[in-house]
């Protein structure tokens, strides 16, 4: 009786030791997982007209609302936005929509008229201002008085 016991408590550790083994990761489906998010991970940047931190926060804040953008940091003294994208779900034209539709001109698309009129005074830019200026910086920018 007691071997029987042994043996079954034997055979039930063998199969719960054999299903937690084809559960567990691998070095290999880690790596093949870690490739797969890498691969569908994309880096843009392109200009967007602003003048000021409300303009910053609404930029990344429209530019963050299409699905699959992970991240957006607009520049203001360059005029331009760097985003992370998953290109599975988006792509760099889609966010210049969403960023026109919130009132701010992009390099390849205007902003919708009315929701530029609709903006504060101080986020109401120049329309003609250079942007995409990848040699200001903001050290540069604070450097002179205003």
């Amino acid at each position: 009786m007691k071997k029987t016991m042994i043996l079954g408590a034997a055979m039930l550790l063998a199969l719960n030791l054999s299903s937690c083994k084809d559960q567990a990761p691998t070095k290999e489906n880690q790596a093949e997982t870690q490739a797969t998010t890498e691969v569908s991970q994309s880096e843009m940047a392109f200009g967007v007209r602003g003048n000021c931190g409300m303009c910053k926060k609404t930029i990344e804040k429209a530019a963050r609302s299409v699905d699959g953008v992970a991240s957006a940091e607009w520049n203001r003294t360059q005029k331009r936005i760097a985003i992370q994208y998953d290109a599975q779900k988006a792509d760099v034209m889609g966010v210049q929509e969403a960023i026109a539709a919130a009132g701010y001109d992009t390099e390849q698309i205007a902003a919708d008229e009315n929701a530029y009129k609709n903006l504060p005074d101080c986020c109401q830019y120049d329309r003609s201002m250079a942007m995409n200026q990848t040699d200001a910086s903001e050290d540069a920018h604070e450097e002179h008085a205003h």
